[in-house]
């Protein structure tokens, strides 16, 4: 979550114009964080955007809900201006809504905003494409036909499509069918890290130690503090190599990455947290 909002910042240092997606991104980012006032005032500026409109409108109601202390006026102003709002909206406006709703947990709803964006917008492919995501994620891979990602329309090379490929055999454990498609987004889309993060992850799942470490070390010759690479490497110094001394380093490095990079994001702390108790010994140094 932090790091969305970082790169969200970042990018806006380079527009001072402002950019409209970026700073929903960004108030989506300090939402998860549980800044909620700070995301509040992004996205009542983002709302002066007629393309964001509705989308910041859908994400400000998330927000009043999780407030503290809850305005009740404001809640129900809000839902009566989405209700109002999703009828206009384009599908920049429509799409951003249901993806707001798909990362924030609430997957009935991003269902149902994905279904309907879908309809409005059939030749869009990224709407059909967020369909089987949100599928995936809300009722898993029996949910979503294997031909679902390519009757999307958005093509075999599109990022999106070979990620979700990639996490739909994973979830079945087919786990050699989404290397090939996680090893196409790493060539196809060499810009986008994650991928080679979630490959090591996989191989890491698959037994391939040498084969993770060195995604693992890809990804750190370019992100020095990636929190994914540093789990793996610190996984594999305490399960294979047997040396505490170095294992102490990496778990060090994993612990000032995290604090950096998510220092609120308990989720992904305590993932790397419990996967690292599992294969920890008891050395007393």
């Amino acid at each position: 979550h932090r790091h969305v909002q970082q790169a969200c910042s970042d990018f806006l240092k380079q527009r001072p114009a402002g950019d409209a997606v970026a700073s929903f991104w960004r108030a989506y980012g300090a939402m998860r964080e549980g800044a909620i006032n700070e995301a509040i005032r992004d996205l009542e500026a983002v709302r002066r955007d007629p393309e964001m409109a509705y989308a910041a409108t859908v994400a400000l109601l998330h927000a009043h809900r999780l407030s503290r202390i809850v305005d009740a006026e404001a809640v129900a102003s809000l839902e009566r201006e989405a209700a109002i709002g999703e009828a206009k909206a384009g599908e920049k406006g429509a799409l951003a809504a249901a993806q707001f709703l798909w990362h924030a947990g609430r997957l009935e709803e991003a269902r149902d905003a994905a279904d309907r964006a879908a309809e409005r917008f059939p030749r869009v492919p990224g709407a059909a494409v967020l369909q089987c995501w949100v599928l995936l994620d809300a009722e898993g891979p029996a949910a979503v036909g294997e031909d679902a990602w390519e009757a999307s329309g958005a093509g075999r090379k599109d990022l999106d499509v070979l990620l979700g490929r990639a996490r739909h055999h994973e979830a079945r454990e087919q786990y050699s069918k989404a290397l090939e498609h996680l090893n196409q987004a790493v060539v196809i889309h060499p810009w986008f890290l994650p991928a080679l993060g979630e490959k090591a992850k996989l191989l890491v799942a698959m037994g391939d130690w040498d084969q993770a470490t060195e995604a693992a070390g890809r990804l750190l010759a370019q992100d020095p503090a990636n929190v994914e690479a540093l789990r793996v490497m610190a996984l594999y110094a305490l399960s294979q190599e047997a040396k505490p001394g170095a294992a102490r380093k990496r778990v060090q490095d994993l612990s000032e990455a995290l604090e950096r990079r998510e220092p609120r994001n308990a989720t992904v702390a305590a993932a790397a947290a419990a996967s690292l108790a599992r294969v920890a010994g008891g050395d007393e140094g």
